[in-house]
């Protein structure tokens, strides 16, 4: 750069004014996209947990099932072997 030259550039106020009402609409759409961006990692993370806690329901229910028929299975089994049952499934 020679000593004799300015080392600020000036825009003419038409521009300035066009940029500068500009910034607060970019802004917003910025920021806009970010909270949408937010929104949807929000949402795939509630879609992960609730597929999470259905499979974890799905296989209590399951394993609570299969226990309570062997153990009536047991149960009745060891009934029906001493011929207290007339029905195999008919105790009460």
């Amino acid at each position: 750069m020679f000593p004799n030259q300015q080392s600020t550039i000036s825009l003419p106020s038409s521009q300035l004014q066009y940029r500068s009402s500009k910034m607060p609409h970019l802004l917003a759409m910025v920021v806009d996209g970010v909270g949408g961006f937010v929104k949807t990692l929000w949402a795939l993370q509630e879609r992960r947990w609730s597929y999470t806690f259905d499979a974890v329901a799905s296989a209590v229910v399951s394993v609570t099932m299969t226990l309570v028929f062997c153990f009536l299975s047991i149960r009745n089994s060891h009934r029906y072997r001493r011929g207290d049952m007339v029905f195999a499934f008919a105790s009460f």
